[in-house]
């Protein structure tokens, strides 16, 4: 009889720990899109870093020869900015998400929300680089032709 109201006793105990559990599955949901989001457009970025390396040679070539290099000295720093910012970009999103995620199950509501609002934000930065990235190379295109 013993036995059985403390089987009873630890049962509920156990019940009622799992039923006080924060269910945060759709802030999980939520940041799973919003990382699916991001690496899309850095994915797409990375297909345009050769671009950069291309049009940077094909600058400097043109600003050898050129009376005016001006422009082309111009646009090929502005590729290497772009450059350099999707460099820096991707280090800071490796250390700070990429290498943190498997935490994400492990959060509560409170830090789960926290994680989100840093994630927009970083989406907002690679959507403004994209940006930036895909004038400097227009820009670049434009001169070079």
């Amino acid at each position: 009889m013993r036995i059985k109201k403390l089987w009873i006793g630890t049962l509920s105990l156990v019940l009622f720990a799992i039923s006080c559990g924060e269910d945060t599955s759709k802030q999980q949901e939520e940041y799973e899109t919003i990382f699916k989001d991001v690496l899309n457009v850095h994915d797409k970025l990375m297909v345009r870093m050769t671009d950069i390396y291309e049009y940077s040679k094909k600058l400097d070539k043109i600003a050898d020869t050129s009376a005016a290099p001006e422009p082309y000295v111009n646009a090929k720093e502005r590729l290497t900015t772009a450059d350099s910012d999707m460099m820096n970009w991707m280090e800071h999103f490796g250390d700070d998400f990429v290498k943190n995620k498997s935490a994400i199950k492990k959060m509560n509501s409170q830090q789960l929300e926290s994680q989100i609002a840093d994630l927009k934000s970083e989406l907002k930065d690679v959507q403004d680089m994209q940006t930036e990235m895909t004038a400097s190379l227009t820009n670049a295109e434009k001169l070079i032709q």
